[in-house]
């Protein structure tokens, strides 16, 4: 499931152009992907708003847990396999 998340936000990050391999891009789309509340069509949008605030101390926070690394890991693969 994540991992779907993880594909789609990285096709948005292309056709908007943010830089999918910059660090704060991926904390944000870490952060989206994590989120299971959100429904498909509103991770766009809650990726642009997380871009956009980039609330430092919340990404700060969550870089700390076991989730947000596993799923940074998923995101790095996915990003070699493109």
């Amino acid at each position: 499931m994540i991992q779907n998340r993880i594909r789609s936000l990285i096709q948005l990050c292309r056709v908007v152009e943010l830089n999918a391999n910059d660090e704060k891009v991926q904390a944000c789309i870490a952060a989206v992907a994590l989120d299971d509340s959100l429904e498909v069509n509103m991770q766009g949008e809650a990726l642009l708003s997380a871009f956009r605030s980039q609330a430092l101390p919340f990404i700060n926070a969550l870089k700390r847990t076991t989730e947000f690394s596993e799923t940074m890991a998923m995101l790095r693969e996915e990003l070699c396999n493109n």
